[in-house]
């Protein structure tokens, strides 16, 4: 039996990073919930997760400058958006900056067609969301299987665990305001790189065994 325990743990705290209850939320338009969800996953197949390099030891949000990010993120520019990401040592600024502006247009027109949501406080979007993920992601598919295609697998979650992060950060951020958005944007960045370095750890212990 094949389980990347690391990578398994590290994904599911990015799912629940934001809520320490299991309480539902039912919202009222849960098809246009469904659609947001899947179009930031659909957006992450898109990338190679190699982006999440980092050559520098910045893992810290405090290396980040996350009042230009946050204002970077409120104007959706790209320029702005890859500086700081270049500042802080990433070797791909340019890409990353590419998935965050196009995260960031499916969260703004997400917000701009529901603005119901804005009756929702920041846990109930954040639960909500959470619960819909809940129904694409299936962890039982890291048991039983080879090495490689568990590899696979892992680096897979990881990287549809950091756009839906992403995503959430987002989001709360439009209907509440504030440079939530920005920090939880670096944090979700920092855990996207520990989860795909966590994923080809657990690889190379598994074909030690």
């Amino acid at each position: 039996m094949v389980k990347f325990k690391k990578t398994v743990s590290l994904i599911l705290s990015f799912i629940m990073i934001w809520s320490c209850t299991s309480d539902y939320i039912k919202v009222k338009n849960e098809s246009a919930f469904n659609q947001y969800v899947r179009k930031l996953l659909e957006i992450s197949s898109r990338y190679d997760f190699e982006l999440l390099n980092n050559d520098s030891e910045k893992t810290n949000v405090n290396d980040f400058d996350v009042n230009l990010l946050q204002e970077a993120l409120s104007q959706n520019n790209h320029d702005d958006i890859k500086e700081v990401f270049d500042m802080a040592g990433y070797t791909n600024p340019d890409v990353i900056a590419n998935l965050i502006v196009e995260l960031n247009m499916v969260s703004i027109a997400f917000a701009e067609d529901n603005p119901e949501f804005s009756n929702y406080s920041e846990e109930e979007i954040e639960i909500a969301m959470v619960n819909e993920l809940n129904l694409i992601f299936d962890d039982s598919q890291f048991m039983s299987r080879s090495c490689a295609s568990t590899y696979q697998t892992a680096r897979e979650r990881c990287e549809r665990a950091y756009a839906f992060s992403v995503g959430v950060s987002l989001v709360v951020g439009l209907f509440t305001g504030g440079v939530g958005a920005a920090v939880g944007t670096v944090v979700a960045t920092i855990n996207g790189a520990n989860c795909i370095d966590n994923a080809f750890h657990d690889y190379m212990d598994c074909i030690q065994e």
